[in-house]
């Protein structure tokens, strides 16, 4: 469940909010979860040039490589990523881990461990939505 204090983490200063200017087609993805591969095989199968893809929050967590899907989603161009609950849940898990520092506190967010600063900086500052 996402609380209040989860929302605290988030870069103040982000818009939350992105208006959308896709000339071409829009693909929109939901709720990888981690599942990297399944994801690439996806977006090489249907994303042709000019297309925007959306990943409409919960890029991480359940999965096998919620690292490898996230660090997919950054690199990709013209492609815009919405904060999900998972998302939320994953940089609580980070912090109250120390990045690591403190291993046995939420173990199921072992993985947030591999994360660079500028993972988390870019989790931070995504928006809630997009129009």
């Amino acid at each position: 469940m996402v609380c209040a204090a989860d929302l605290a983490l988030l870069d103040a200063s982000a818009p939350r909010h992105v208006t959308l200017a896709a000339a071409g087609r829009v693909l929109i993805v939901g709720d990888v979860h981690g599942c990297y591969d399944e994801l690439d095989e996806l977006l090489q199968k249907y994303r042709k040039p000019g297309d925007t893809v959306i990943l409409a929050g919960d890029i991480v967590n359940k999965g096998p490589k919620s690292v490898e899907a996230l660090r997919l989603a950054r690199s990709l161009d013209q492609c815009h990523s919405l904060i999900g609950n998972h998302e939320l849940v994953s940089l609580r898990g980070r912090f109250e881990r120390e990045g690591g520092k403190s291993p046995d506190c939420a173990p199921r967010y072992a993985w947030t461990d591999e994360l660079s600063e500028s993972d988390v900086e870019w989790i931070c500052r995504l928006p809630f939505t997009i129009a």
